[in-house]
């Protein structure tokens, strides 16, 4: 979807609870869900502490993309994930 056809669905969905339903139901769970998974098999795979909440950690790492793709002109590139992991597994990745 085309950012800006985005960001006016998102507009609408703030005043519109059954798109905002729709609009989660149909793209967010779907990429959260799959962030969700792939944190759980890190998890499992001992590469994240045990106590970390996966759902919260899930919906930060979706968050944070989500906010720099619809709200910045700033790219989401190598260095922007980079760094996001980076922090993410700083506060989550089990020591070596």
């Amino acid at each position: 979807m085309h950012r800006g056809a985005y960001r006016a669905v998102i507009a609408e969905a703030q005043a519109d609870p059954a798109l905002r339903a729709t609009l989660h139901e149909r793209f967010l769970a779907t990429v959260e869900q799959r962030t969700f998974d792939r944190l759980s098999q890190a998890q499992h795979n001992g590469e994240l502490v045990a106590e970390a909440n996966l759902d919260y950690a899930a919906e930060v790492l979706c968050g944070t993309l989500y906010y720099r793709w619809l709200l910045t002109p700033a790219p989401i590139d190598e260095k922007a994930i980079d760094g996001l992991l980076d922090m993410f597994m700083a506060a989550y990745g089990v020591p070596s």
